[in-house]
């Protein structure tokens, strides 16, 4: 166990007093012998294991006459996938096909509300406001800024038809935001 606090650093004269209070005691590890398995562990550690020519014949062995399509050895050389690529992966795995599938439990407003539609509506209604509050004028800066929010001026639950649209937004930062839903009969 190491001795007063390890973690703080000490000065030369502190440094001096401790190296002097331990002289003349024996180390940890004198007259014990460390276990030869422990040794060889500790030696090997830091180098690289390497193949034995009769395990890199194996592996050699296992894959002759293997052959590859084009396309799979395209896919080996580049190893990036192409947009459409992507995409055919990413709907290959959405809604019913993904292993996380629940059975489409998530409420639909929630859905709308991480919709790439949404998305564009809320970014368009902040840069028509110039990403400022438009009740209490506090504006986006860097390093202080507001956490503003996207409000719906007809209520979003209550008017489907005018979700995405932009005229029906205002940008309000986060207090305006709660205070204009408690005034509206605590929608939010």
């Amino acid at each position: 166990m190491p001795r007063g606090n390890p973690g703080i650093p000490k000065s030369e004269e502190q440094k001096r007093k401790m190296s002097l209070g331990m002289k003349g005691r024996p180390g940890y590890w004198k007259g014990k012998k460390m276990p030869e398995s422990a040794r060889l562990t500790m030696s090997q550690s830091g180098k690289k294991k390497r193949l034995t020519e009769e395990h890199k014949a194996k592996i050699g062995a296992s894959l002759k006459g293997r052959v590859f399509s084009e396309s799979t050895l395209a896919k080996f050389r580049a190893r990036r996938h192409s947009p459409e690529e992507l995409k055919k992966m990413s709907e290959a795995h959405k809604g019913e096909k993904s292993p996380s599938w629940k059975g489409g439990i998530s409420p639909i407003n929630e859905r709308i509300r991480q919709s790439t539609e949404f998305k564009q509506w809320r970014a368009a209604v902040f840069a028509r406001d110039k990403y400022t509050c438009q009740k209490c004028d506090a504006k986006h800066k860097v390093g202080s800024r507001p956490k503003l929010h996207p409000h719906h001026i007809k209520p979003f639950a209550k008017y489907p038809v005018l979700r995405f649209d932009v005229d029906n937004g205002l940008t309000l930062c986060e207090i305006c935001h709660k205070e204009e839903h408690q005034n509206d009969n605590g929608y939010l």
